[in-house]
């Protein structure tokens, strides 16, 4: 009998990180295929007067572009939060994005900005690697969220479009992301900086 999993990948993005050898860790979770289509149909705009949407499809190109992985998109809002509590709670089988104020029911842990959701289904007894079947991302709705690029602004404003990058790591099957890979780091630093 095959077991469904739902695994909480619980990220906190520290956005003092500073450039190392470090790389990504995979979890031994994965795609089967290596692709996933994401529900992307976040309402409204940033500050800046950016979209969301647009951002955050701006982040899957980037994992697209400079990865083996391939994300397209349906421009479509679907709830993140589906399936995702109660018994049987192991997700819909399909990927969604949105602000939150909570993670499908529960409290933010202090200073999360954003939490992956992922689902699939068992390899082995232990269910210890799962093909990824579903793959939620819930933004924290109490933090001050804007669009921009260049360097990182310390007014307590965090860049929507970095913690996707981010996020979008956890959702392709990666542990760790120290955020050094090419696609992510383009949106870190000021290209006039050098």
């Amino acid at each position: 009998m095959v077991k469904r999993l739902r695994n909480l990948a619980t990220a906190l993005l520290v956005l003092s990180w500073i450039p190392s050898n470090h790389g990504l860790e995979l979890s031994g979770n994965f795609w089967e295929f290596g692709q996933a289509t994401f529900h992307v149909g976040i309402s409204g705009v940033a500050p800046s007067g950016s979209s969301w949407n647009e951002a955050f499809k701006r982040a899957l190109d980037a994992w697209s572009n400079e990865t083996a992985f391939e994300f397209s998109v349906v421009d479509e809002f679907l709830d993140p939060c589906i399936d995702q509590v109660g018994p049987g709670g192991f997700g819909d089988n399909v990927t969604g994005v949105n602000f939150s104020d909570t993670v499908c029911g529960s409290e933010f842990r202090e200073n999360v900005l954003a939490v992956t959701l992922t689902a699939g289904l068992c390899m082995d007894l232990s269910c210890t690697n799962f093909h990824i079947t579903d793959a939620d991302i819930v933004f924290n709705n109490s933090k001050n969220w804007d669009i921009y690029s260049g360097p990182l602004r310390f007014d307590n404003t965090t860049d929507f479009e970095r913690v996707a990058l981010h996020e979008l790591g956890h959702a392709i099957g990666q542990r760790k992301c120290r955020c050094h890979h090419a696609a992510l780091r383009q949106r870190n630093y000021d290209p006039a900086s050098g």
